[in-house]
């Protein structure tokens, strides 16, 4: 990622990962960081699914090709 280009990251208030080093470093690099209070996760479900779901769909069928792919050439 280009120094000039910020990230974001939304996550849940869990303390393992809302330690001052973590978001020292995420400040370092240039990440901004939006916790999403206690209890309030379920309202972003709907984006995790659309996201989610459409990147373990597609890893699952560049899988099953290449296993199918795989299990043709141990045919032969």
């Amino acid at each position: 990622m280009p120094p000039t280009q910020k990230a974001l990251i939304i996550w849940d208030v869990f303390r393992g990962q809302m330690t001052s080093t973590v978001k020292n470093r995420l400040e370092l690099l240039a990440v901004e960081l939006v916790p999403v209070p206690a209890n309030m996760t379920h309202f972003f479900q709907p984006l995790d699914l659309a996201v989610n779901t459409a990147a373990k769909n597609q890893t699952k069928q560049k899988k099953n090709l290449f296993l199918g792919i795989l299990q043709l050439f141990n045919k032969s």
